[in-house]
């Protein structure tokens, strides 16, 4: 299950006869994805993994979603049937039991001992770091495709139909008004006072705290799949048809490109190591990096299968995740 929030971010991929899409409407997110077999496998072994990267061992076949770390020896990623597996760097990955069979799309964390994984039927769960998962309340049973924490007590989760839930850490979520009935896939904030949340039909909404948000002119009506930025005046959004969008904290987004077909997700170790991982015109797994300074450098995937998420610790610290339990290090 990896479409429209993960069949959205598939977009070019879900239509085999390449037909044109259409986003008019609000994605159906319970969406199944479709089968990625007939992309070839090119799977390296871990010791014949090309240009640098790693292939780790897993644990899982299932497609994992997204990745978040506290530090280098504290990382954990998420995706289908509840699945959440931990490293402490050592690129050894280990299964920890979510208390849940829905499909993680985002996992976030305020430090080593508060992390929150959020995704189907409105699903939140917590980690106080020890191996051990509670899920929360939550009322609200839209999907979450984006989970975002500021500090302990200011947590956003945002998805379908606009919905936007937050808590302040004490196991309950509450909703607040977004102002848009498009879908939200991605969230992302420089603090408590400063928050972003992205979507369908190049849906940017800002909030300063409070519960209020505010609509941005993205420019575009391409759907937005990720967000993240180095500090409040370095915030990227990216998603379908290959855009990027870059703000300096004003309310304008400026566009760049990659050339790529598509962008599924975002992250950086800072303003000036810059990652995305996405596809090309022809679905190809592919990575983009840049130096922070609007140009990006675009490579193959050093394994043709989807990703979906990415996770820079350093410059020389870096996670790809995606299809069939691929991790890449």
């Amino acid at each position: 299950m990896r479409s429209l929030l993960l069949c959205v971010l598939l977009i070019a991929a879900c239509d085999d006869d390449d037909k044109p899409q259409d986003l008019s409407g609000p994605p159906d997110m319970s969406v199944v994805p479709p089968d990625m077999t007939t992309v070839p496998d090119l799977a390296p072994m871990p010791d014949q993994a090309p240009r640098g990267w790693t292939a780790q061992t897993s644990t899982t076949t299932v497609s994992l979603s997204a990745i978040w770390g506290a530090n280098a020896s504290n990382l954990y990623t998420v995706g289908d049937t509840g699945t959440i597996l931990h490293t402490t760097g050592n690129g050894i990955w280990t299964s920890q039991v979510s208390m849940t069979t829905d499909l993680l799309f985002s996992v976030t964390g305020a430090g080593a001992s508060h992390v929150w994984a959020a995704g189907d039927n409105g699903t939140i769960v917590f980690s106080t770091g020890n191996g051990t998962w509670a899920k929360e309340t939550n009322a609200n049973a839209a999907p979450l495709g984006g989970i975002f924490a500021a500090d302990a007590t200011h947590i956003w989760a945002v998805g379908d139909a606009g919905n936007i839930r937050f808590s302040t850490g004490n196991g309950t979520w509450g909703g607040e008004t977004s102002g848009t009935a498009d879908p939200l896939f991605a969230v992302w904030a420089s603090g408590a006072t400063d928050i972003y949340a992205s979507g369908n039909n190049g849906t940017i909404v800002h909030s300063t705290g409070g519960g209020s948000w505010a609509p941005q002119t993205s420019g575009t009506s391409d759907v937005l799949l990720g967000m993240w930025g180095s500090g409040p005046t370095d915030i990227y959004a990216v998603g379908a048809s290959g855009v990027i969008l870059h703000s300096s904290g004003t309310g304008t987004w400026t566009p760049q490109s990659t050339g790529m077909a598509r962008h599924n997700a975002v992250h950086g170790s800072g303003k000036t190591d810059v990652w995305i991982v996405g596809a090309g015109q022809s679905g190809e797994a592919l990575l983009a990096h840049s130096t922070g300074n609007g140009m990006w450098q675009v490579s193959p995937a050093p394994v043709n299968k989807s990703l979906y998420g990415v996770f820079a610790v350093s410059p020389t610290d870096v996670y790809l995740v995606g299809e069939s339990g691929l991790i890449l290090h």
